[in-house]
């Protein structure tokens, strides 16, 4: 997302980097380093415990992209941020699929085109104050502001599988696999 703001506090970094002390911190356990490992150990930890709070938006029922220093969250919907959060264990299993039930309802309402090309990062539009310049003025579904992609679309189908919601993600796959056999994206 390097043309989204992503602001002050970034959801989807967040979400990567707990992923990442985490097996960080087993590599150095294994390794006999014991005391950086348990360092990593408690700032995995505590962002555990800031992470819900931080980004949780109470009036969509999923986590939003980030919070900008002013505090308020700015939310597009975005599938790979609230995938990686439920893969990673960010959020308890019941709200869990709570955000995924919302997202794929929300995927539904604004009628997401055929996965084949891929996933978009973000369901409702960037609005251009949130946009890196170079993006600006252009509408959405262009590049990262709703633009489909594989790249991080693993998020969201393995959150899904996680969380149970095997038939949805199921489909979703099959539909990203066609875009690759035929070379279409």
């Amino acid at each position: 997302f390097d043309v989204i703001s992503f602001g002050w506090k970034d959801a989807f970094t967040n979400a990567l980097l707990y992923r990442a002390l985490q097996v960080l911190a087993r590599a150095l356990q294994h390794r006999g380093v014991s005391g950086p490992a348990a360092e990593l150990v408690d700032w995995a930890t505590r962002l555990h415990g800031a992470y819900r709070p931080a980004f949780f938006n109470p009036d969509t029922g999923w986590l939003a992209g980030w919070r900008c220093r002013e505090g308020r969250l700015h939310d597009y919907a975005f599938l790979p941020v609230n995938g990686a959060a439920v893969r990673f264990g960010l959020v308890e299993d019941d709200l869990a699929g709570e955000i995924l039930r919302r997202l794929l309802a929300e995927m539904k309402r604004v009628n997401l085109p055929d996965p084949a090309l891929g996933l978009p990062g973000n369901l409702w539009n960037v609005p251009d104050e949130d946009r890196a310049d170079i993006l600006q003025g252009y509408p959405f579904g262009y590049y990262q502001n709703g633009g489909r992609t594989h790249a991080q679309a693993r998020h969201f189908v393995m959150a899904l599988y996680q969380a149970g919601f095997r038939v949805e993600a199921d489909r979703l796959l099959e539909r990203l696999v066609v875009g690759m056999a035929r070379a279409e994206v």
